[in-house]
């Protein structure tokens, strides 16, 4: 059954690790093994892939804004609607991102997460 309360700590945290490039609350929301899939292109499997992946984000994004709009979850799944802004360093642009996240979890933790968004794009 699918319950609706306060927003769950590990998209609270996720967004946190995202908006401060955190590494170490990456490790901790995620699973060893966790797979990452990115708007049905990219798959990344295991937490040093993650790593990775958010060091290479550090370096072209900045100011990352991530607010969470709706959610629902049960014991094992959350899906929630999002939206996230950012400047892309490395392009000069400005991204706002709208999207949908899946995620699997088990005790506390992101085995999946899959996120699927569309983008816009502004020079600045």
């Amino acid at each position: 059954m699918a319950r609706r309360n306060k927003l769950p700590s590990l998209l609270s945290n996720y967004g946190l690790a995202w908006m401060g490039h955190d590494i170490e609350l990456l490790r901790e929301i995620f699973h060893r093994n966790a797979v990452y899939h990115i708007n049905g292109k990219a798959k990344l499997k295991g937490i040093t892939a993650l790593e990775r992946y958010w060091r290479e984000n550090e370096l072209e994004q900045e100011n990352v804004r991530f607010t969470i709009e709706r959610f629902v979850e049960t014991d094992s799944i959350i899906v929630a609607t999002w939206n996230a802004h950012f400047i892309r360093r490395d392009k000069k642009c400005r991204y706002s991102l709208s999207g949908m996240l899946w995620l699997q979890v088990h005790k506390h933790k992101i085995l999946s997460l899959a996120e699927y968004f569309t983008k816009t794009i502004e020079p600045i």
